[in-house]
C-alpha cells in the first residue's frame, strides 16, 4: 500500500473495492450467483414430484425404488472405505461398522438405522479399543 498518511481513507476505500474498482458490482454479481444456485437446487428437488405427479404405478419407478437403498448403501461403503489405512488396524474398525450396518440391514430393512448404526459401532469401537 503505497499511500500517503493525507489519502489513507482513499487509499483504503480503493483496496476495499479491488481491482476493478466497483464492490456493488461484485455484490450483484455474488447475489446472481446465490439466485441461480437457489433456482438451480430448487428446480432439482421439485422436478420429480412435477414431472411424476401421474405416474405413481410405473415399473420403473418401483424397480428403483425397491434398489436405491441398496444402492445408496454400497456406495457409501466403497466411499468411507477408500482411505482405509490396512496396515495400522487392518480394518478391523472399518468392517465391524460394515457388517453391523450389513447386519441391521438385513434384520430391519431400514437404511436410516442401519448407516447410524454402522456409524454408532465405528465410533465406539474407535474409543473403546
Amino acid at each position: 500500500m503505497d499511500c500517503e498518511q493525507s489519502e489513507a481513507t482513499q487509499c483504503i476505500s480503493r483496496e476495499l473495492k479491488g481491482r476493478n474498482g466497483n464492490t456493488n458490482k461484485r455484490k450483484f454479481n455474488f447475489g446472481l450467483y446465490f439466485l441461480g444456485n437457489f433456482c438451480c437446487t430448487a428446480l432439482t428437488r421439485f422436478l420429480p414430484f412435477f414431472a411424476f405427479k401421474n405416474a405413481t404405478n410405473q415399473p420403473l419407478l418401483r424397480y428403483l425404488q425397491e434398489t436405491m437403498p441398496l444402492l445408496i448403501m454400497t456406495l457409501l461403503v466403497f466411499f468411507s472405505l477408500k482411505d482405509t489405512t490396512w496396515s495400522e488396524t487392518y480394518g478391523l474398525y472399518e468392517m465391524g461398522g460394515v457388517a453391523c450396518a450389513t447386519l441391521c440391514f438385513m434384520l430391519t430393512k431400514n437404511s436410516v438405522l442401519s448407516i447410524f448404526a454402522g456409524i454408532i459401532f465405528y465410533i465406539f469401537a474407535l474409543k473403546i479399543f
